[in-house]
C-alpha cells in the first residue's frame, strides 16, 4: 500500500506498506511511527493520518516524541486544531473504512498540504492553541 511518511522534522517521503494481512499492515505502521499503538485522524475524505498514540506523553516507559509543527499545521489547515508529536503516516481508506493505498490524487492532495505547511515559520504548541 502506498503511503506518505512525514518524520518528526517535517521531512516527507513515500513508502510502501505490506497490506497482505491486517497484522502485517499494523506492524508496518507501528514500525514507521516508532510506536506500539497508533491513533487515526481523519485528514480529508478518503485520507487518514496515523500518529503515535503515546508520542506526546511518552507513556509505557517510552521516550516522548518531539512536537511536529508540520503535521500539526497540516491538520490545522483542515480546520481542526491539533498538537501532534513525532512522525505521521498518511494512508487512504475505502468506502467501508478499510485501509487502502493512496491514489495519485490523494498523494497530490497530501503533498499540497505538506508544501503549504512547510512554508510557514515553525510554530510552537502555544501558537496553535491561540488560533
Amino acid at each position: 500500500m502506498r503511503a506518505i511518511h512525514v518524520d518528526a522534522n517535517g521531512t516527507v517521503s513515500s513508502c510502501v506498506l505490506d497490506g497482505a494481512t491486517l497484522t502485517t499492515l499494523m506492524d508496518g505502521i507501528n514500525e514507521r511511527l516508532g510506536s506500539d499503538w497508533y491513533d487515526v485522524i481523519g485528514y480529508t475524505d478518503g485520507i487518514d493520518l496515523l500518529v503515535d498514540d503515546e508520542g506526546a506523553t511518552g507513556q509505557g516507559g517510552r521516550t516522548k516524541q518531539p512536537f511536529n509543527p508540520v503535521l500539526s499545521t497540516m491538520v490545522q489547515q483542515t480546520g481542526h486544531p491539533a498538537i501532534l508529536h513525532g512522525p505521521g503516516l498518511f494512508l487512504g481508506h475505502d468506502a467501508d473504512g478499510n485501509p487502502a493505498g493512496l491514489t495519485e490524487q490523494q498523494v497530490a492532495h497530501v503533498m499540497t498540504g505538506w508544501a503549504a505547511a512547510s512554508r510557514y515559520d515553525l510554530v510552537t504548541a502555544a501558537d496553535l492553541l491561540t488560533h
